[in-house]
Formats: structure tokens, C-alpha cells, sequence
């Protein structure tokens, strides 16, 4: 074999190779993939370092639809708000038709502790009780997505969480890049997943997961002595707009997906959000609970 044909064959390998990338280039681009490429890319698709920076607080509020779509069926149209500044967070709910003494919902975290509920009976609906019960998102800033000044993927030398790139997969029939997300330190109960679109590396969606099986009884494990208790909290973002020079969604769905042995219950909170300010004061009383 002489040298001319070896390198025609591998001329032809190198061709082969470029038109494999060209016909499918979200796999060359799933393999290249970096967790630190991902990051920067992010960051840049809400603004410049300069606009992130420059913005210390956001309150954003609009309309809130509520949906329980199993067991008996029930819509409530509302109004939400979230502010934060930092690292703190405030979300409030009102609901004029669930109590007549005590109609807003709270959720919230100081920088420090989480409170959640009709804070004067420390109970609420069941969206409050699951950040009650899993305080670890609103801890790490990842409740609201990029909509909140929380957000640790833009805070990433204060909160130091360790990344792991899943590849590329589908999130509602769209190509997105998946991102395992942990704390910095120690376990968890719930298993999270960021998902950024493939394109504009967008933050599209977040999957909060948390599955445990129970045996009851000392024999052998059939299906009537196991139960298994499933949540998954989603949390969607999408209509992004500029803002002050950062891109934001201006709609963020949450979709509550509860299953306790032959129980199961689903219910969304869609909020439409039609104004952003960046300028309103927000004193730090604003994030303690009353």
C-alpha cells in the first residue's frame, strides 16, 4: 500500500467525519460541552456583566393562574409578586376565595431560614409546604430561575455548587442541555436537574425529584406491602424580554406533581408577569416573616 493511497484514505476519513458534525451537529456539540462553556454562555444570554451587575434588587409581579387538574377539578385566578435582592427571596400569593382572615401565602427565605405558609398558622397550600418541607431550592437561590437576584448560577463563587453536564435531551418536544445540580456540601433528599435551551442557552426549566419506597411488614415485599410516595416539583420559564438590559421570562409556570400509593394530585401556578422593576427600595424587613 503506498503512501498516496493512505493519504487519500484518510482525506476521505477527515470528509466523513466533517459531514457526520454537519449532519448532526447537536451531537458534536453535546461531546465538546463544558460545564464552564454552559455557564458563560448562560450568563451571557441575560446580559452583559456589566447589566448583571448593576442590578441589586427585582420585583416582578402579574397574574397568577392556579389549576388543581385531578380529583375534583378547580381554577382560581390571582395576582402573585416576587422580590428579591441577593440572596433573599419573597414570594407572596393572594387568596381572597381560600380564607377570609388570611389571604396572602408566603414564601420566603432571609438569607438564612425558610418560612412558608399563611404565616400566621404557619400552614399553607400545598407549594409552601413542599418548600417547607425541601428547603434546599430556596437556600441555593434556584426558586424563580434567573427571574430572582438569588439565582446561584450567577453567583456562582458565593455558593459553589458541583455541576454535573447530562448531555442533550428533550424538554417539551425542544433540544436542551441538562445539568445535574448538588449543594456545595452533603447530601439531599431531592434530585435537581437545570435544563438551558440548546441555542440561546436560555434557563428553561428546572425539575425538583424526590421518590421513596416503604415497606411495611417483615415478609417478603409484594405489591401490596410497598407504597411508594413521588413528588416533582417543575418550575418553566418562558417569553423572555429585555429589561434594563437583561433578558428575563416574563412567564414561569410551576407544576406540583404529588403520588402517595393510589393517591395522586397535580396542580400548576402559572404567573404572567407584567411588570419588572429593578429601582423599587426593598428594606430587609421585606424578607421576615410577620
Amino acid at each position: 500500500m503506498n503512501k498516496s493511497f493512505l493519504i487519500y484514505l484518510a482525506s476521505i476519513f477527515i470528509a466523513l467525519s466533517f459531514s457526520a458534525n454537519l449532519i448532526n451537529p447537536s451531537l458534536a456539540q453535546d461531546k465538546k460541552m463544558t460545564i464552564e462553556e454552559l455557564l458563560s454562555r448562560h450568563l451571557e444570554s441575560i446580559g452583559s456583566p456589566e447589566a448583571r451587575s448593576a442590578i441589586k434588587t427585582r420585583m416582578a409581579s402579574g397574574q397568577l393562574k392556579f389549576v388543581i387538574r385531578t380529583g375534583s377539578p378547580y381554577q382560581e385566578d390571582t395576582v402573585a409578586r416576587i422580590i428579591s435582592a441577593g440572596a433573599k427571596f419573597r414570594c407572596t400569593i393572594l387568596w381572597p376565595r381560600i380564607l377570609r382572615d388570611r389571604k396572602e401565602e408566603e414564601i420566603i427565605f432571609d438569607g438564612e431560614r425558610v418560612a412558608t405558609g399563611f404565616l400566621q398558622y404557619q400552614k399553607g397550600q400545598p407549594l409552601s409546604d413542599f418548600f417547607f418541607r425541601f428547603q434546599l431550592p430556596l437556600q441555593e437561590g434556584l426558586v424563580g430561575g434567573v427571574l430572582s437576584t438569588t439565582w446561584p448560577l450567577a453567583r456562582m463563587e458565593e455558593r459553589q455548587p458541583r455541576l454535573e453536564y447530562k448531555g442533550l435531551k428533550k424538554v417539551e418536544g425542544q433540544q436542551a442541555h441538562a445539568v445535574d445540580y448538588r449543594k456545595r456540601k452533603g447530601l439531599a433528599d431531592l434530585k435537581i436537574t437545570l435544563y438551558f435551551d440548546a441555542e440561546t442557552f436560555r434557563h428553561l426549566r428546572t425539575e425538583y425529584r424526590y421518590e421513596i419506597d416503604n415497606t411495611f411488614g417483615s415478609d417478603a415485599p409484594d405489591s401490596s406491602r410497598m407504597q411508594s410516595t413521588r413528588q416533582q416539583l417543575t418550575e418553566e420559564f418562558d417569553d423572555f424580554r429585555a429589561v434594563d438590559g437583561v433578558t428575563l421570562p416574563h412567564r414561569y409556570k410551576l407544576q406540583l406533581a404529588r403520588e402517595s400509593g393510589f393517591r395522586a394530585d397535580l396542580r400548576d401556578w402559572e404567573l404572567s408577569v407584567q411588570k419588572v422593576s429593578h429601582k423599587e427600595p426593598l428594606d430587609d424587613s421585606l424578607f421576615k416573616a410577620k
